[in-house]
């Protein structure tokens, strides 16, 4: 049987949900839409993030839609001038944690449609680290992890 890839978000690397079969790939986008599915992200942008505050929230609406983004600051490279920030989305719009990040001057590294002075050999710095959710079957509590690099990548290229 050929696995069933269901995208979390399609733009970043780390981790996706493979169904079983078609019956569990039908149900998974019903529970994105629905937000049953927590997801958390690693990502590095461009810029001093902690001057806009070691936590935060972007709370500004896109494409006429409320869109809610949470950060934590992890690190910053002085020298490299990129942060390192672990992100929780709350909603899920079009490109949310890249437009948002670029919207308060921070573009995610490695994003060639959004920002601006954050080009890099290691591709997009956006990966999908941590999904929460019931499993629709069992409704068992699952929960997925996987630690990026050092730097917020997983290592790879990601489109």
């Amino acid at each position: 049987m050929k696995p069933i890839v269901v995208h979390i978000t399609m733009e970043a690397a780390g981790l996706i949900i493979i169904a079983h079969d078609n019956r569990g790939a039908g149900l998974f986008p019903g529970m994105l839409q629905r937000r049953e599915i927590e997801k958390r992200y690693r990502i590095e942008v461009r810029g001093n993030l902690a001057l806009h505050g070691l936590v935060g929230s972007i709370d500004l609406p896109l494409d006429g839609k409320s869109a809610l983004t949470h950060f934590e600051t992890i690190s910053y490279d002085d020298e490299m001038d990129v942060s390192v920030a672990n992100v929780r989305i709350f909603t899920g719009r079009l490109h949310q944690i890249r437009r948002h990040f670029d919207r308060i001057g921070f573009p995610v590294m490695g994003d060639q449609r959004y920002g601006a002075s954050n080009k890099n050999s290691q591709g997009k710095r956006l990966v999908a680290t941590e999904l929460y959710f019931l499993c629709p079957f069992s409704k068992k509590a699952l929960v997925f992890q996987t630690e990026p690099d050092q730097r917020g990548g997983n290592g790879r290229n990601s489109t």
